[in-house]
């Protein structure tokens, strides 16, 4: 009977000693036809007792690789994928350097900025202008979303400006002209009168204070009948 030592150090944890000692002896094997056809087998078991085989179910190359790791890269088969690099295994990928893209207002993107910038290069006409003013209802849309608020119609015009580096310049006057556009006040105002006119608000508060009260009066008289 096979006597374990210390030194026998697991190479690849997941898969457990049994598979070590299968590929040890593979590499026993003369025959390299023989050795090839066990080490198709051995391949099938490790991926049977692999936690996380469904992951790695489009990667079957993976089991190869960590097939050559656990037999420390001294393996002489005909494998369907090449024997990885020694250096490779444990190597740290290169760091992926973080870009900007140099995205002035981050809260409307790069695709925003594009958008602008593709809008401001079209030539003069009404065409321009009817995709303006939906850039700047898109816009607005943006902001409210990531702000929670409306935000100055003067303020929007000058970021305009801005993404488009001044080939854009906005008069709002013009931009009022145009029905799909309302400036925010007009947005305001039509916020406060919906608040104003919801009934389920003001039924919801007058239940509130209803019920506030009775409980008052029935914590005021507890005992009394």
């Amino acid at each position: 009977m096979y006597q374990y030592t210390n030194s026998d150090t697991l190479i690849l944890k997941e898969y457990g000693r049994n598979i070590q000692k299968m590929v040890e002896y593979l590499k026993t094997i003369p025959d390299r036809q023989e050795r090839t056809e066990k080490a198709y087998l051995v391949v099938e078991i490790m991926k049977q007792i692999h936690p996380n085989f469904k992951e790695f179910q489009e990667t079957p190359s993976k089991f190869w690789d960590d097939l050559f790791i656990i037999a420390q890269f001294d393996l002489d088969i005909d494998a369907p994928y090449p024997m990885p690099e020694k250096n490779v295994l444990g190597k740290r990928p290169e760091p992926v350097a973080y870009s900007t893209n140099n995205i002035k207002f981050r809260h409307y993107g790069k695709n925003i900025q594009l958008l602008v910038q593709t809008v401001a290069h079209l030539p003069e006409e009404e065409r321009k202008k009817e995709l303006i003013a939906h850039l700047f209802n898109l816009m607005k849309s943006f902001h409210q979303a990531w702000q929670k608020d409306n935000i100055e119609d003067n303020v929007l015009v000058e970021q305009i400006r801005e993404l488009s580096d001044g080939a854009i310049q906005l008069n709002l006057d013009e931009l009022y002209e145009n029905p799909i556009v309302s400036s925010s006040q007009e947005t305001k105002n039509l916020k406060s009168a919906t608040n104003s006119n919801n009934p389920n608000k003001k039924n919801k508060k007058n239940t509130f204070n209803t019920n506030k009260k009775h409980k008052n009066w029935n914590n005021k008289n507890k005992g009394k009948y």
